[in-house]
């Protein structure tokens, strides 16, 4: 289960968002990746999650938490945005 600061779908009662059409890119670390993906299924909300390039947050990795980043062309393409000249 995610921290109720890290679940933006926790507040949300699951028929406010039945029939609509929406999905989420979760971008986080592999452990909240995982658990944010089985909150969306149990929702029935279409998912894909983007792990970070490197764990380093304090919840779950460091105590004072590090720097990290993403693979921004890789979330682009997620996204379905073309970036070609």
């Amino acid at each position: 289960m995610l921290p109720d600061e890290l679940s933006a779908l926790s507040s949300r009662p699951a028929k406010s968002i039945t029939g609509a059409q929406i999905g989420v890119v979760g971008v986080s670390c592999v452990l909240t990746n995982t658990s944010g993906g089985w909150e969306t299924q149990a929702l029935g909300i279409p998912a894909q999650g983007l792990p970070l390039d490197y764990c380093g947050c304090s919840y779950h990795w460091h105590k004072q938490g590090l720097p990290t980043d993403i693979n921004l062309p890789h979330l682009l393409q997620i996204m379905g945005i073309d970036e070609s000249p």
